[in-house]
């Protein structure tokens, strides 16, 4: 039954990340998007676009980190490596934080309008302090 369970998690972990990746490699605007924007009038500005696209890859790189979580969590269950285990959440925090810095970053060099990148950088730092601190 454990590896029933373990298989069930894991497809559901493997249909998470591949939702993910349709948010943070696909078009922005997705076919469907545009598809809405043109039936409404609305004209995709650049501005637009860059903030539908930061929208866009920090949406998936949450779904991509829930994913990933998951399948960590249940591999954790079969192993439990002590690294793994300790890198999980520096992991996980970079899946998500990343985007969170690069994307917003982005719509603020191209728009001049100040964005919130820069909470996301102290907490990367934050997340990697607490792995360093928890391998010494």
């Amino acid at each position: 039954m454990m590896i029933l369970s373990l298989s069930l998690y894991g497809l559901a972990a493997l249909g998470t990340i591949g939702i993910a990746a349709l948010y943070v490699f696909g078009p922005v605007p997705m076919p469907y998007h545009r598809e809405i924007l043109e039936r409404d009038g609305t004209t995709l500005t650049p501005g637009l676009e860059a903030v539908l696209t930061a929208l866009c890859r920090i949406l998936g790189a949450g779904l991509m980190a829930s994913g990933i979580s998951a399948l960590l969590f249940a591999l954790a269950i079969q192993a439990s490596d002590p690294l793994l285990i300790k890198m999980r959440p520096l992991l996980i925090g970079l899946i998500v934080g990343l985007p969170c810095v690069i994307y917003p970053r982005r719509v603020e060099t191209l728009t001049g309008v100040r964005t919130p990148w820069r909470p996301a950088v102290a907490l990367i730092a934050v997340m990697l302090a607490g792995f360093v601190a928890s391998v010494l």
